[in-house]
């Protein structure tokens, strides 16, 4: 008993001051996006005011064991959406918005359903809007596919006045809307998960011919043909569960409503064996609420209703319960929602952040967004280098940036070391976030370091992160400048090449030109000498000689050329072929000269 009640001062004293301190800058800094929001300088000013409550942590954690693995939240409010909504399809898309489909903008006056999307983006607060549904409906179960677009089941539309078994798909790459096979039986007010093998569980609803349903429809949006099947029933029918993927073999659904009144059952169904199984209730029984899985590996049940009739008597819940698997049992939350909210969804963001928008209060039709960050402080979570990457190269004085996400509420009890292989060469003391100077100008060019951050968790665990650089003796910019140079270099070695590829084309064709004249000219010269006559042999014997030798000359010269334009001789070789052409040529003119004086 001792021990529990020193883990709850402890909790008390620690977490609740945090808490108040995180609250604080979150609603300071939201205009940033909560994706980004970390921890600086303004809470490291906060470290004094921390140490009296750091000296009792560190004295209960001498005699409590075990406290720090106690999960806590915080909660923050978020710019509203543009329009209210309750009702609606709500899902986070792959892209990080989240899509807000149909629902009521007066749900407690069962106004007729919407047709709108309304697209929120959690980063920067904005709303905007998508094209229309084929259907209004409100109550539609939902589910992001493995495909990435959003599958909207049944609803209901209340200009029609009947459930709508349509299957609505929302492309949000395309921002188009596409409709699928009819779903086999009535689904208002069920829930939706995607499983790890792509079908899509639809469980419970209702419907005005049976009251609440026990169905487990599943779609196979890959399915050629035939595309709806039915799983082994819920063992007890129910409408507004929570339904949530937990693994590959369990789909969670919590909660709901029979006629005789909100349930706290919770179910989990294993889509390998087909096959149903209890876990432990809800502390509180309600429907129409939000599901999601935290960061810190708890389910979250947030708001909904705890009474079964109809909106305009509903009382709205602002408690939040998170279910623990391994002790299999819901417990309540560190928080509660800032407003009553039922008939919500709720999404999980990349960095964590459980987010509900919109939802009945029990009087109106809400346009607020509250987020809840769930913490883990077993230790750090998520440490690492973020500057400079791994296998980067680095030079001159490098900036390596150390970030902790995740675990705000905690991090400012913490030292961090830079280590460079191995050694350490600088410690900094609390914050969420460290920024370490490293002077590199001495270091081997080309040399590789590792550098490890290592981090104190206020109970003195250890976390660390590591990447490995290359020095360089040129900064970045030096280094780009380089490689510009040297493509410039050769793109001009590549131009000069080019030229003087087209002046030897040019040469060979000049000199074959002047080849071919030259061997018209011999071929006269020796039919001449044939017209000459028998008597002239006798004279003309040294003549044909030398036509014998330049014919020759002739023939090594044609070799010349031909080895120029199959090997692509350098420029002595045009030295040599042109004086070549000029003895063949000073020779052809003297036997011309010879042969003039010679008349028969």
């Amino acid at each position: 008993m001792l021990t529990v009640l020193v883990k709850r001062i402890y909790i008390m004293l620690t977490y609740k001051y945090h808490q108040m301190l995180f609250v604080d800058y979150l609603n300071h800094f939201q205009v940033e996006g909560i994706g980004n929001m970390i921890l600086g300088e303004r809470l490291s000013r906060a470290f004094a005011g921390s140490c009296a409550t750091l000296m009792l942590s560190a004295l209960l954690m001498a005699f409590v064991p075990g406290v720090a693995a106690e999960p806590v939240e915080v909660r923050t409010d978020l710019p509203s959406l543009a329009v209210p909504r309750a009702g609606s399809g709500v899902v986070m898309g792959d892209d990080g918005l989240i899509y807000i489909f149909g629902g009521s903008n007066d749900y407690g006056a069962f106004n007729r359903a919407l047709d709108t999307v309304v697209i929120y983006d959690p980063a920067t607060g904005a709303t905007t809007y998508g094209p229309e549904m084929t259907a209004g409906v409100v109550m539609p179960a939902s589910a992001l596919g493995h495909d990435g677009k959003i599958y909207v089941f049944g609803g209901f539309n209340f200009t029609i006045g009947n459930v709508y078994r349509g299957v609505q798909i929302f492309d949000p790459a395309t921002s188009t809307w596409a409709t699928d096979m009819t779903m086999p039986a009535d689904s208002y007010m069920g829930g939706a998960a995607c499983g790890a093998d792509g079908r899509i569980f639809v469980v419970g609803g209702w419907t005005a011919s049976t009251d609440a349903i026990n169905y487990t429809l599943i779609y196979d949006p890959d399915a050629v043909g035939a595309k709806w099947s039915y799983g082994a029933d819920l063992l007890d029918p129910r409408w507004g569960p929570a339904v949530m993927f937990v693994s590959a073999t369990e789909i969670m659904v919590a909660g709901g409503s029979d006629w005789g009144g909100p349930v706290g059952t919770t179910s989990f169904y294993n889509p390998v064996t087909n096959t149903w199984s209890d876990g432990g209730d809800l502390a509180t029984p309600r429907h129409s609420f939000g599901l999601v899985m935290g960061s810190n590996g708890y389910a979250y049940a947030l708001g909904g209703t705890d009474f079964w009739a109809w909106p305009s008597t509903t009382i709205s819940l602002t408690s939040i319960e998170r279910y623990d698997f391994v002790a299999d049992e819901w417990e309540p939350a560190d928080v509660s929602l800032w407003n009553p909210r039922a008939f919500l969804n709720a999404v999980v963001t990349s960095d964590g952040f459980i987010i509900t928008a919109g939802g009945w209060d029990g009087s109106s039709t809400l346009a607020s967004v509250e987020a809840i960050l769930p913490l883990d402080v077993t230790g750090l979570t998520e440490l690492a280098i973020v500057s400079p990457g791994d296998g980067s190269t680095v030079s001159g004085v490098v900036e390596v940036r150390v970030m902790i996400r995740n675990n705000v509420g905690w991090s400012w009890f913490m030292s961090m070391d830079l280590l460079v292989d191995g050694a350490r060469i600088e410690t900094q003391w609390s914050g969420s976030s460290w920024t370490f100077l490293w002077d590199t100008s001495l270091l081997p060019d080309g040399s590789v370091h590792t550098l490890t951050a290592h981090g104190y968790d206020y109970d003195m665990k250890v976390v660390e992160d590591s990447v490995t650089v290359t020095v360089s003796s040129l900064s970045v910019e030096e280094r780009i400048a380089a490689i510009e140079q040297e493509l410039a270099d050769v793109q001009a070695q590549i131009v000069e090449l080019q030229s003087q590829l087209s002046t030897q084309d040019a040469n060979l064709t000049a000199l074959r030109a002047v080849a071919n004249g030259l061997q018209l000219q011999l071929n006269g010269v020796i039919a001449g000498l044939t017209a000459m006559g028998a008597e002239q042999t006798a004279a003309m014997a040294a003549l044909n000689l030398t036509l014998v030798n330049l014919q020759s000359q002739l023939d090594d010269f044609q070799e010349q050329i031909d080895r120029v334009e199959n090997k692509a001789d350098t420029g002595g070789t045009y030295g040599m072929i042109t004086m070549i052409l000029v003895i063949v040529i000073v020779a052809l003119l003297a036997l011309m000269m010879v042969m003039a004086r010679k008349k028969p």
